[in-house]
Order: structure tokens, then sequence, then C-alpha cells
């Protein structure tokens, strides 16, 4: 029985995260001022919220667990509530963090410059012609813009990266985004291309 249900979780949670996966990854728009705005998409925001509760789920089980009400009072499971609790709060502050980063991150760019908008609310806007370099943050899978002492992060789930790509290559010399894009093509598996 035991057994019967780890399957089904395990198959659940492997459904779950293959629908959020294949979902729009991000979101790319246009205002009326002709800015392109990249935001992340529904997926990110479903898998944060799943996080999230599924952290809220574990704290739950962990507090039925420190009272007794699931324990049956054994004392050789003592311990066995601390797993839980590490679980549900683990993923109840990264469901949080997704969350508010995923309201909050927007990338804007124009015929001008480009524009992060993060955690700190309005960031600070880069003219295409002050940037000295871009490139792929393999670790973070990410763009780092650099441009007088600026730091500006892209990151890859943002909605729009073919338009931000071409506009990089339109707008920047070849030896300030060097081999970024490549880099990051590298990166990706097969079956995302």
């Amino acid at each position: 029985m035991k057994a019967g249900i780890v399957v089904l979780v395990l198959v659940v949670a492997v459904a779950v995260f293959s629908l959020v996966y294949w979902m729009n990854r991000g979101r790319v728009s246009t205002n009326e001022d002709g800015d392109t705005i990249m935001q992340y998409g529904a997926g990110y925001f479903i898998a944060s919220i799943g996080v999230l509760v599924f952290g809220m789920a574990c704290l739950v089980l962990a507090i039925l667990g420190f009272t007794g009400v699931i324990m049956d009072g054994k004392d050789t499971a003592k311990f066995l509530p601390f797993i839980p609790f590490g679980f549900g709060t683990i993923f109840t502050f990264g469901g949080l963090w997704m969350t508010y980063e995923g309201r909050c991150r927007r990338v804007v760019y124009n015929q001008d410059g480009i524009q992060a908008f993060g955690w700190r609310g309005e960031g600070q806007f880069v003219e295409w012609d002050s940037i000295d370099a871009v490139t792929y943050n393999r670790t973070h899978d990410r763009y780092d813009i650099t441009a007088d002492g600026i730091d500006i992060q892209v990151p890859c789930a943002l909605g729009g990266q073919e338009k931000f790509i071409k506009r990089c290559k339109k707008k920047l010399p070849k030896d300030v985004y060097d081999n970024a894009f490549k880099d990051r093509e590298q990166m990706r598996p097969k079956f995302m291309s």
C-alpha cells in the first residue's frame, strides 16, 4: 500500500512538472511606445505556486507529527517530523521567492537601450552604446549585461529571447556579445532546440 502511494506521488509530480515545462516559458509583449517587455510566463507562476503549496503541506505534516496526531506516540520515530519540517521550510521559502521573482522581474528594451526591473522596483536604464559586455552565465542560465558599472541580468526563462538576441546583434558590435549567444545554444539540450 505504501509503495503504491509513493509511486502515485512520483507519477503526479512528473506529470505536473512536465506540464509546467511544456507550457509557455515566458511572455513577450510590446507596449504603445514600442518598448519590448520580457516577463516570466504562466508555467513559472504555476511552478512557484506548486512549490509553495508543497512546502506548506510538508510543514502541516511536520506540525501534525510534532503534536503526536499522526505518530501514535512511538518513541522510535520522534525524529521523523524533522524531515518534512526541513523540506517544508526549504520549499516554502523557495516558493515564496519564486512567486515574488515571477511577479517583479521584467526586462524592457527599445531602440535607445535596456532596463531591468526586479525586487527593488525600477532598475537603471542603459543605452545600447554604453554596453561594455554581454556574457552568458551558465550557473544561473541568464545573460549578464555590464555597462559603466551597471549590471543587468536577463534570465533565459523570460519570453522573447529570439527578439532580444536579434536586437543585441543589431545594436551592439560583435566583440561586445562575442560568444554569449553561442554559449547558450551549446548548453541547451537537443530536444529544446
